[in-house]
């Protein structure tokens, strides 16, 4: 009788352990699209923000006024390097390759909304994609030397 009651007893005991585990699983995406979604009326529907984070992985919102928000993710390193071989090419064809066709690409590469398109590139305002790259590259771990010295961490 005793070794059934300690059996029970182990059981109770190993059910409210994994009880107690819970396993964070990062913020909850639907409730804050949908919160978003008060204040900006065109952001997507919860779903789409919930598609994404399963194909993407860590996606990123970035609200850069009261009435322009943004949708992106991370570049892959396979991204960058088919940025940079385009790149490359369009160079080697003769034409100038500047800081701003770099941002565009990225931006394009990685924005999820607004959907990329001639309009948004000609009438967001002057500084938009250069922030968004800036903040795009700094995701995708794109820091300064000095920031990633600092993140070393000697064991």
């Amino acid at each position: 009788m005793d070794k059934e009651k300690t059996k029970v007893e182990l059981e109770e005991q190993n059910q409210e352990q994994a009880q107690d585990t819970t396993v964070d699983q990062g913020p909850d995406i639907a409730a804050i699209a949908t919160q978003l979604k008060e204040k900006y009326p065109n952001i997507p529907d919860p779903d789409v923000f919930e598609q994404w984070k399963e194909s993407f992985g860590k996606i990123f919102i970035v609200p850069l006024s009261d009435d322009e928000i943004y949708v992106f993710r991370r570049l892959t390193r396979l991204e960058w390097k088919t940025i940079q071989k385009e790149m490359q090419q369009v160079s080697q064809a003769g034409v100038n390759v500047d800081s701003m066709w770099i941002e565009e690409r990225v931006v394009k590469q990685a924005l999820l909304y607004p959907s990329w398109d001639i309009n948004f590139k000609n009438v967001s305002a002057a500084g938009t994609i250069s922030t968004l790259y800036k903040q795009i590259t700094l995701v995708s771990n794109f820091l300064d030397d000095q920031t990633a010295m600092q993140l070393i961490v000697e064991i």
